[in-house]
């Protein structure tokens, strides 16, 4: 689940689960400042928390997962 940075202010990810610290990581800011990023993206109902813990949280985007899924079964490759 590694991001990848393609040129700036470009942020995309691998992999569509992401924790604050990984961000803040690559992007070369605080957690707290990944975490000031993220928040609007949650209050906007783009990304949701799934963990439910205090620490260590991770953030989804139900809709990139429900797309893949269905690429995944049109291509023959659920489950596989």
């Amino acid at each position: 689940m590694r991001p990848m940075i393609n040129g700036p202010g470009h942020f995309e990810l691998e992999n569509d689960l992401t924790w604050a610290r990984t961000l803040a990581r690559e992007l070369g800011v605080t957690p707290q400042n990944a975490l000031r990023a993220i928040t609007p993206l949650v209050n906007a109902g783009i990304v949701d928390e799934f963990t439910g813990f205090a620490r260590n949280r991770m953030w989804q985007s139900r809709e990139v997962l429900h797309a893949l899924d269905d690429f995944a079964a049109r291509a023959g490759r659920q489950g596989a």
